[in-house]
């Protein structure tokens, strides 16, 4: 359990990294109805926040990004197994 927490702290951080200084309307739209509705006591709202009231709110707009992360994972693997078969048989 000790590395899934280090490992869910790390990815939380980099997350916040690449937002750092994208804000959209929108964005903050979403980070203002995440933080009324959960009312973090820091303050601050995380990727993992708003991916739990997307999950609860809009479970089937979740579920299709899932779908589509979930098929591209997939396609990218037969691809990278053709390459390197491609690359053995040469």
């Amino acid at each position: 359990m000790e590395n899934e927490k280090d490992y869910r702290t790390f990815l939380r951080e980099e997350t916040s990294k690449l937002l750092e200084g994208k804000e959209t309307e929108f964005q903050n739209m979403v980070v203002e109805h995440v933080g009324n509705k959960l009312t973090p006591t820091d303050g601050k709202v995380t990727a993992e926040m708003v991916l739990d009231t997307l999950a609860e709110e809009f479970p089937d707009v979740l579920l299709i990004v899932a779908e589509e992360n979930y098929i591209r994972g997939y396609a990218d693997g037969i691809n990278e197994n053709l390459k390197q078969q491609k690359q053995e048989n040469e």
